[in-house]
């Protein structure tokens, strides 16, 4: 942060001298056109017209942490990441590597050496607006949650078997989603084309990690139903589960759209059904035991996040 003074030139005429190094960063000199904003708060933003010299590079050295190593990177906003070994790659080290950056969406390995790889970025942050991305994020969250509750309807090992891998998706998209929310946090530029506040970033945040904690949720379910399934289960515990889920599946989707679509009306009316809902669900709990307990567990924790997400909404 910078400290300036306000300077007056004749009667009516202020100025403030702007930092050497970023007029230097951004190509800027005397007759430079810089573009001037007062955001909500009452902030006065500058932004350069120019682009920064500074290349988005980060570099790292190989140990044992790598893959954390390029996901940290990655959640950062760099755009290359480089990789060296002064005694050479392994061949486990460099599979580590690739699997990474197959996990982490948009990334590419674009060089590889014996002593180097090189990562780069494919995708601009710019053009993926974060609500597209918890949407998706959303939808893979509900579809873990309903195909665990089908699998109970149906009986059915193999859709529960699917459902139960299909967390490391949701991952997927939340790293990107924090991945452009950071970004837009440095970069001016892009949370103005995006039209939100610093605030919206952070909801944005929060409702993406309360959307992850739902797809925990609906994957324990999910592994629980496979056990449920090969046992034999009393029919009317069953139903009460398929019901109670579907319901939850509803209240989630509301959720969801109520915060993309700030209802705050929505919003409210989820909370209070969801809280007197949450009743029927604690009784569950008393009377079972076992994977049972577990089920409803999961489904009264998801309840919980529904409210948390819907709480996110605010008086217009």
């Amino acid at each position: 942060m910078f400290n300036r003074k306000i300077q007056k030139i004749g009667r009516s005429s202020y100025f403030i001298n702007l930092p050497k190094k970023w007029i230097e960063q951004f190509n800027l000199d005397r007759g430079s056109i810089i573009k001037l904003s007062i955001s909500k708060n009452g902030s006065l933003i500058i932004e350069p017209t120019g682009e920064a010299k500074e290349e988005n590079v980060a570099t790292i050295h190989i140990t044992s942490t790598i893959s954390r190593d390029i996901i940290s990177k990655y959640l950062l906003g760099y755009k290359t990441i480089k990789i060296v070994s002064s005694r050479g790659l392994t061949e486990d080290e460099i599979k580590i590597i690739k699997d990474t950056v197959r996990f982490l969406i948009g990334l590419e390995v674009v060089e590889e050496g014996l002593n180097e790889v090189i990562i780069q970025s494919m995708l601009d942050v710019e053009s993926i607006h974060p609500s597209k991305l918890i949407s998706r994020e959303g939808i893979i969250a509900e579809g873990i949650l309903r195909d665990s509750i089908t699998s109970l309807v149906k009986r059915d090992i193999n859709t529960a078997l699917l459902a139960s891998r299909r967390d490391e998706e949701i991952n997927r998209f939340y790293f990107l989603l924090v991945r452009v929310l950071r970004s837009a946090l440095q970069n001016y530029n892009i949370i103005s084309k995006f039209n939100l506040t610093p605030l919206d970033i952070v909801d944005y945040r929060l409702a993406a990690s309360y959307i992850e904690s739902v797809g925990d949720c609906a994957t324990n379910i999910a592994r629980c139903s496979v056990d449920i399934i090969s046992n034999n289960v009393e029919e009317d515990k069953l139903n009460t589960i398929v019901d109670i889920g579907n319901k939850i599946v509803g209240f989630y989707r509301r959720a969801i759209t109520a915060f993309l679509d700030k209802d705050y009306k929505i919003a409210n009316d989820i909370i209070s059904t969801v809280k007197r809902f949450r009743e029927e669900i604690d009784g569950e709990l008393k009377i079972v035991d076992g994977r049972l307990f577990n089920v409803f567990s999961n489904l009264e924790r998801i309840t919980m996040l529904i409210v948390d997400i819907a709480d996110l909404v605010l008086i217009p």
